[in-house]
């Protein structure tokens, strides 16, 4: 029987490989815009993907989550999956094109009212493929998963910088990303040969919905958790104070979005596997949590020292006053990266109601903090926003730890333990180093500690933490196995 780690590196490699792909293109041509966005028009596409995110969150039947969980799901439970999604595609296309005069009223801008109705048309353009990628995600089929995403992302991101170079300003990122749905959906159709029959069992439906309403729920909480800052400083700052501080999380978050985020969809279906195998289970998860932090938290350590010559080289002097709050983000970033694999846990036992009560308790607590913060501008929006997470890991973990019995506090002390060392002494060295060097530019100093930074992570692991080091080569090199 193949081992948990291997299977999960087997499976991981595609799906991380093309994800730094994508988060690298991403950057690039998200660097390449700021050159010639301004911050309000960065903010002014953020009021309008803020909406739809949260259209999206409600249309989300979770669905996809119970098919994957249940292992013997036939043509019947898929065909009727995909016209409830479908249906619900549509209407959220719909909801979207009305919302549109509204959201312009509310926030005062009037050009949100073009852009959504535009954006709209993701939704039904992103069901029709819905069943595909979740034939993909349960095979564990990243590589396919993973060419898609790489090929619409560099398509609908070279258009994005031309229409931006030629002065189409807010449109080159309405286009990019409707761009991008189209052409992952037309990949997802080439590469998953299956047409939906026409089949509709609604006992089958209620017994998928019975698992997925919760996740449902749970997702919406989350999503008003993850992204109510957003809706905050959009009203109370204005666009520009939006466009600077989605700039700001968007880049600290890089790591979330392309690595901890892509690792737990590989986690869940392989955890789903060995849930009736407790010392699997554990080692499965507990591995995650240990190589995701390795690789994650030295980078964000770093990320803190150097945003001050990073920001002005890459995006502009012009995003200078993000800097601070970049800085404060980096650290919430690094905790969200843990986190996130909590949520596996629930899923893959079954228990997805424990996530939609701490989401739903949670809520009042991060707005109220928010709102707080919200007083101090985008720095202490970051400053609230990093405290909430804290206070979500204690809880989470505490969670995780006392009702499943399936970890220790130690056990996730052990595995977090390598990268937080390696970060501090990386931390202090460079700050060190900081008092006695400096090459005169931005653009030396940033090349510099870059380079330092770089060697001295794999120095301090290979001196310090070399079995750990040896496990994560491990993973890392079995993915090249066939």
């Amino acid at each position: 029987m193949i081992s948990l780690s291997k299977a999960a590196s087997k499976a991981s490699f595609w799906n991380i490989s093309s994800n730094i792909a994508n988060g690298m293109v991403r950057f690039l041509v998200t660097a390449i815009l700021a050159h010639f966005l301004s911050p309000s028009e960065f903010g002014v596409v953020g009021i309008a993907l803020i909406v739809v995110g949260v259209v999206a969150v409600f249309g989300n039947t979770g669905l996809g989550a119970a098919l994957i969980y249940k292992k013997d799901s036939d043509d019947t439970y898929y065909s009727t999956v995909y016209w409830i999604n479908l249906c619900a595609g549509i209407a959220m296309s719909l909801i979207t094109v009305a919302l549109a005069y509204p959201v312009s009223l509310f926030f005062n801008e009037r050009t949100v009212f073009y852009i959504m109705p535009v954006l709209s048309v993701n939704f039904t353009v992103s069901m029709l493929s819905s069943i595909h990628f979740i034939k993909l995600q349960k095979k564990v089929d990243y590589k396919t998963i993973g060419f898609a995403e790489i090929v619409s992302n560099l398509i609908a991101g070279t258009a994005a910088v031309i229409l931006a170079y030629c002065g189409a300003g807010v449109w080159s990122i309405v286009i990019q990303n409707v761009l991008m749905i189209v052409i992952k959906t037309c990949l997802f159709w080439i590469a998953v040969r299956w047409v939906p029959g026409l089949i509709f069992d609604f006992k089958k439906f209620l017994e998928l919905f019975r698992y997925s309403r919760n996740i449902l729920l749970e997702a919406i909480f989350n999503y008003f958790s993850q992204n109510i800052d957003y809706f905050i400083i959009g009203k109370s700052l204005g666009v520009k104070g939006l466009g600077y501080y989605k700039l700001a999380y968007s880049l600290v978050h890089i790591p979330y979005e392309n690595f901890s985020k892509k690792l737990t969809s590989v986690l869940f279906p392989l955890l789903c596997n060995v849930k009736d195998e407790p010392k699997r289970y554990r080692r499965g998860y507990l591995n995650a949590i240990k190589f995701n932090s390795m690789a994650v938290f030295p980078v964000m350590a770093s990320f803190f020292f150097i945003a001050g010559y990073f920001i002005p080289v890459v995006y502009g002097s012009k995003w200078v006053f993000i800097v601070p709050t970049a800085k404060i983000l980096a650290i919430a970033g690094m905790i969200r990266c843990v986190n996130t694999f909590s949520g596996t846990i629930f899923n893959s036992q079954g228990r997805p109601d424990i996530g939609l009560k701490f989401n739903l308790g949670m809520f009042p607590f991060i707005f109220t903090a928010l709102l707080i913060g919200a007083r101090f501008g985008i720095n202490g929006i970051a400053a609230a926003m990093l405290f909430t997470v804290i206070v979500s890991s204690i809880i989470l973990h505490y969670i995780l730890v006392t009702k499943f019995k399936v970890i220790s506090f130690a056990d996730i002390a052990v595995s977090l333990l390598p990268a937080v060392i390696n970060s501090i002494i990386l931390f202090v060295i460079l700050c060190f180093l900081s008092k006695i060097t400096d090459l005169g530019t931005n653009v030396l100093n940033l090349i510099f500690y870059m380079a330092v930074s770089a060697g001295l992570i794999f120095m301090i692991y290979f001196i310090g933490f070399k079995k750990d080091l040896n496990e994560l080569a491990g993973f890392v090199s079995s993915m090249f196995r066939k």
